[in-house]
Parts: structure tokens; sequence; C-alpha cells
């Protein structure tokens, strides 16, 4: 929920952009208004309605990429230029003339390891397990992933990559329903890379602020709306359960929810209250977790005690 609050939050600079003033209104806020209308007409609701959905987010992309081609400058519009791959020795970079030394930017690489352990591992694991309880996508797979593709793509020059709940939200939200999706959008990606280059940027410069705006709070409404959940279909409260067949006898594993009591309910929901008030008030996934988990510890502590109280009462 932290996630997603932060990601709508986002969304009000996105439509901003460089724009001040009256121009924010213009450009923006009657731009998000048409967008927003156009998604709502054109989603499905649930349940049926008979139509087809309408895949607004690509309409959405594909009119904003020609908005941006309209308005971009001639000098700065693609060009074709085959990508060749060169290797990058990794070196300690400076900037604006200062060098940083090793200590300096291992103390940058501790400061960002909560964010993307939270927020590219442990929380794409939950969320991906709440979109699809039968598909589970293990903490540890998704490391070794982020590893993995750091610390080989380093020697080409790329960016610093990692997976991200509020993308992951986004895909889903927009109707991405199975690997395939990911799999076209990264084979897209790399083509225009390969093909393009950084001739792109000028178009990425303007690509209007309001249609992004709108994706990135429907991503965002879309990681609160899964949290709203953390009492009904939650990762957590699915569990395997053995099941003797009553004629065979045979042993299967099922998975189960968890039924939880009041207070329970009340305690996991204050647990995420807290979290996502020190994410927010913070804006760092590490304060929110470090918050959590105290909260977490206290109820534990506190059941414990009771416990004990009770057990000395009764002897």
């Amino acid at each position: 929920m932290g996630a997603g609050l932060q990601l709508v939050g986002y969304s009000r600079a996105v439509v901003g952009g460089r724009r001040e003033g009256w121009e924010v209104w213009v450009f923006g806020g009657l731009g998000v208004v048409l967008v927003a209308v156009f998604v709502l007409g054109t989603t499905r609701r649930r349940g049926g309605g008979g139509g087809k959905a309408v895949p607004f987010a690509l309409v959405m992309f594909i009119g904003g990429v020609g908005w941006a081609m309209a308005h971009v400058k001639k000098e700065d519009r693609p060009g074709w230029g085959l990508w060749t791959p060169r290797v990058e020795i990794p070196a300690w970079l400076g900037v604006e003339g200062r060098s940083y030394t090793g200590l300096e930017v291992l103390g940058m690489a501790v400061g960002q390891l909560p964010l993307t352990t939270l927020n590219s591992v442990v929380a794409v694991s939950a969320l991906a397990g709440d979109l699809v309880p039968e598909m589970r996508v293990t903490v540890t797979g998704l490391g070794f992933s982020v590893a993995g593709m750091n610390l080989v793509g380093c020697w080409f020059g790329a960016m610093p990559m990692c997976h991200g709940a509020g993308g992951l939200a986004a895909q889903w939200r927009f109707g991405a329903r199975s690997g395939a999706s990911v799999v076209c959008l990264g084979l897209l990606k790399l083509g225009l890379g390969l093909v393009f280059g950084d001739s792109l940027v000028g178009v990425i410069d303007k690509f209007p602020g309001a249609v992004l705006g709108v994706m990135v709070l429907g991503a965002g409404l879309e990681l609160t709306r899964v949290a709203v959940g953390v009492n009904e279909d939650a990762m957590d409260l699915w569990e395997d359960d053995e099941e003797e067949g009553e004629d065979d006898g045979v042993v299967t594993m099922r998975r189960k929810k968890r039924v939880l009591d009041e207070d329970e309910r009340a305690e996991r929901w204050m647990v995420m209250l807290v979290t996502m008030a020190g994410i927010v008030a913070f804006r760092n996934d590490a304060m929110g977790f470090a918050g959590g988990m105290v909260c977490y510890w206290f109820y534990r502590l506190a059941a414990w005690w009771e416990r004990r109280r009770q057990g000395e009462v009764h002897l």
C-alpha cells in the first residue's frame, strides 16, 4: 500500500512535468481528464457485459507516441543506427569533477540494498502470490534474477536493473495475464534499443505527461487494491493441507485458506498501516519495513506476555 500511494503521488509530478503555473492545469489537468474518461469508458466491467476488453494501455501508448512525434524537433527524431555491443570495464565514476572512493560507493550500495530487496524481490513475490496464487514466485528466484542481470549487464554499460512491484501491478492492471506479455515487452524494448539506440530520447522526452500520469496512477491504485485484501486473499493465508481420499485412501495435498479471528485481522491491518505510514512519511522502504517489524513484534511480545500472565494466574 505504501508503494502504491507513492506511485499515486508521483503521478502528479509526471503530469506536471517541466511546466509551471497555468500550463499544468491546461496541458496536464485537461489531458488527465480526457485520458481518464477514455480509460473508464473502455474498461470492461467485472461479471461480463458481453463486449471485448479494449487494450486501452496500448491505444494510449500509440497515441502518446504519435503526440510526441508531432511535437519533437526534426533533429531530435529517431534515426536508424544499429547498436553494436562493446565491453565496458566497471570503474569508479565521478560527478561534476568529483571522484568517489570505494568506501563511498559501498555506502551508496548498502543504502540501496533495502529498497531493492523489498521492492524488487519481497514485494514482487508477495504481489505475484496475491495476483496468481497458483503460481509460486520465490524470493530466492527473484533475488538470483536481479543479481544475474546486473552482473551480466554491467560489462556492457547497462544501467542497474531490477524487477518492481509497481511494474507488475501496472502490467496486471492494463491486461497482462501471462508470461508471454512480459516476453513480448522485453523483445520490443530490445528491438527498439538495437535499431534506434539513444535517438529515441527526444521522443521519450516529449511523451505527454497526462497519458503517463494516468498509467502511473492506475499502477498505484492496483497496488493499494491488492493491499486492501491483506485479510482476505494474501499469500501467507494459504497453507498446504493433506486430504485423504474416501475411496482409495490416497493422501493428496491441496491449498487451504486459513481463517482469521477479529483480533488477528485488526493486528494484520495495523501492521500494514504502520508500514505504509513509514514508507510515505520517510519516502524510504527500509523505514517502513522497520516500522512494520517493530509493530509486529510488539504484538508478538504482548501476546507472549498475556499467555504467561494467564499461565501464572491459572497456576
